[in-house]
């Protein structure tokens, strides 16, 4: 099941501050853990703002906080099992890098575990 796509950063109102960024158009990690298993991420957007000084779209599907800016330095996604599903995701500020991508950014741990 797909969430609801197109949630992202606000427009800055009469050149008042910046705009918004839009992180993890599904999951936005900023500390602890997440534990995934047989997921699939369908159709996600992170979408940047506009305006005056817009911010970032990063990480369609999902958004890890990158460790240098987390409360904590804990934040982790953890991936079980078999590899996640990552389908038609988007981010307006992707690279193309395996820790920023349309699907992701940040870094994802993947563990193969018996249950």
């Amino acid at each position: 099941m797909s969430g609801i796509a197109g949630f992202g950063g606000g427009d800055g109102a009469l050149g008042q501050g910046g705009s918004g960024g839009g992180f993890g158009g599904a999951l936005f990690v900023r500390s602890g853990k997440v534990m995934l298993s047989q997921v699939q991420f369908e159709g996600n957007r992170a979408i940047s703002g506009s305006g005056h000084s817009p911010g970032l779209g990063k990480g369609g599907a999902i958004f890890v906080m990158p460790r240098q800016l987390q409360p904590d330095a804990a934040a982790k996604v953890i991936v079980l099992g078999e590899p996640l599903t990552l389908i038609d995701n988007w981010a307006t500020d992707a690279a193309d890098l395996p820790t920023d991508s349309n699907d992701i950014y940040g870094a994802l741990r993947f563990e193969h575990r018996a249950f």
